[in-house]
């Protein structure tokens, strides 16, 4: 199944170029939906939210602003969100990713970055979804509830944040300061204890676990790595 690309856009300029962009980037294998405006877009994401892999979504809109949009895209989809925006001060990035968004690129971006950018999202969803299928671990976003062997790990939310983060970002060093914020949704200022004790609590309801591991690097943060055999039943 080929993966699914929606652009939110007020530009048909924009939109027609990445569209080219992105479509030679994927050799023609991706299928994309564009539209102009948030009225447009509900209707798109109520028709085939399920279906869409990933979201480039502009911020100024015609109608308003695109992280208003957020909310209905999170009650229809589970699609990545790619925040798109001329407003680049650390405060908001952080408004848009605290809001929901799951990556944020600048204006005026490079189109090579935004395709690899659009790639890896796609790339992350896939491997969340084979992670789901894989029999051992089962996730149930709606009461954040992760079950491993059948068992239930009776994580706390702060817990589950965690993994889903690990699960998304598995097999690369996360910082401190990066988890941190993904989970607060604001700045870590010298204060890692709570996260600390959150990623200790998680790292013993995974040990009954022989495929998932949470190496603590001293000095770089933590690594998340599950091993050959996740998939063997």
């Amino acid at each position: 199944m080929i993966p699914v690309l929606l652009m939110i856009e007020d530009s048909t300029d924009i939109l027609d170029l990445n569209e080219a962009v992105i479509d030679r980037f994927f050799e023609g294998k991706i299928r994309i939906l564009k539209c102009l405006s948030i009225a447009e877009a509900k209707g798109i994401i109520f028709d085939t939210g399920k279906e869409i892999d990933v979201i480039l979504l502009d911020i100024n809109l015609p109608d308003g602003n695109g992280l208003n949009l957020l909310p209905e895209i999170r009650g229809r989809s589970n699609a990545s969100v790619i925040v798109l925006s001329a407003k680049n001060t650390k405060e908001d990035i952080i408004k848009g990713l605290s809001q929901g968004g799951d990556d944020y690129i600048s204006k005026p971006y490079d189109l090579d970055e935004l395709c690899v950018r659009v790639m890896a999202a796609i790339r992350r969803k896939k491997k969340e979804v084979d992670i789901l299928r894989g029999g051992r671990l089962k996730i149930d976003t709606n009461t954040l509830s992760a079950y491993l062997d059948g068992e239930n790990l009776s994580l706390t939310p702060k817990e589950f944040s965690i993994l889903m983060i690990f699960l998304e970002n598995e097999g690369k060093t996360l910082s401190t300061e990066f988890i941190y914020e993904e989970i607060w949704k604001r700045p870590m200022i010298g204060d890692s204890l709570a996260l600390q004790k959150h990623i200790s609590n998680l790292k013993s309801k995974l040990e009954r676990s022989d495929f998932m591991a949470i190496t603590n690097l001293r000095s770089r943060g933590y690594v998340f790595e599950i091993s050959q055999n996740f998939f063997t039943k």
